[in-house]
């Protein structure tokens, strides 16, 4: 029985790293970024979180519906003793990353890319609170457009909100793409949301963390990538310059060459 319907694999070596994509997203979009980090990462599996046609990703009120693709993140990092295991993990990706690790998975690197950990901002502080707020105000309305059967504009307002470029500046083909995976998108944020990570074993982490966000990227994914860099007194938080919330999609070489800094040290 195969882990999952699509597999990218990419490079070759004892070493393994294992790239999570986004929500409504797919591995095609991280090949160019497994493509550049493969020289230094060896081999690279980037999965899809389904199988035999069915999301592993639980519903929304599931007590874990994160913990099957966590699961296929720890089988894929299966490697021979003394190999390197790398987890990369990108916005829903990386809170997957982040579910593995606190479950046991075995990793020499956690690499997070504006990794959504909702759950973890502190509603005192003022900054995370209004974070929180922008974020649900944004899955509200795309919500309420799905709901009433304007799947576009939902999916344009959540694109924008998380988005490089206004919804009209994409292409036609993407767009319709977008479209299609709209209900999947909404699910897949909601799921990504409703999930909680246990504090004390987010900070029990000890395996190197780097903790990456766009300079251009929405308040709320930097107000996270930083409370996650505080919960761990040793993770490194780096900005790209120039990139926002799809850096590794967009701006694969510079996330890229932040990674491989990381490791060389």
């Amino acid at each position: 029985m195969s882990l999952c319907d699509t597999l990218i694999t990419l490079g070759s070596g004892p070493d393994v790293a294992v790239l999570l994509h986004a929500a409504g997203s797919a591995p095609k979009a991280l090949e160019k970024l497994g493509a550049s980090l493969a020289p230094q990462l060896g081999r690279i599996a980037i999965p899809s979180f389904t199988r035999n046609g069915a999301s592993l990703i639980g519903p929304v009120d599931a007590p874990e519906p994160m913990r099957e693709p966590a699961a296929l993140a720890t089988a894929l990092l299966e490697a021979p003793a003394g190999a390197r295991r790398i987890l990369v993990g990108h916005s829903m990706g990386g809170l997957m990353s982040l579910m593995a690790v606190t479950a046991g998975a075995r990793v020499d690197a956690l690499l997070l890319y504006e990794p959504i950990v909702l759950s973890l901002l502190d509603l005192d502080d003022a900054d995370d609170r209004a974070a929180h707020a922008f974020d649900a105000a944004v899955i509200t309305d795309m919500r309420a457009a799905l709901a009433r059967g304007d799947t576009e504009a939902g999916v344009a307002r959540f694109i924008e909100a998380y988005g490089e470029y206004p919804w009209s500046r994409l292409p036609q083909r993407v767009r319709e793409d977008l479209i299609a995976r709209g209900p999947q998108l909404l699910g897949e944020a909601l799921a990504t949301n409703g999930t909680r990570l246990d504090p004390a074993r987010v900070s029990a982490i000890t395996a190197p963390v780097l903790v990456m966000h766009g300079t251009r990227s929405p308040m709320v994914a930097v107000r996270m990538a930083h409370r996650l860099g505080k919960l761990i007194p040793h993770a490194e938080v780096r900005a790209i310059d120039g990139a926002g919330h799809l850096g590794p999609v967009s701006a694969p070489d510079a996330v890229a060459a932040a990674i491989a800094r990381f490791l060389a040290r």
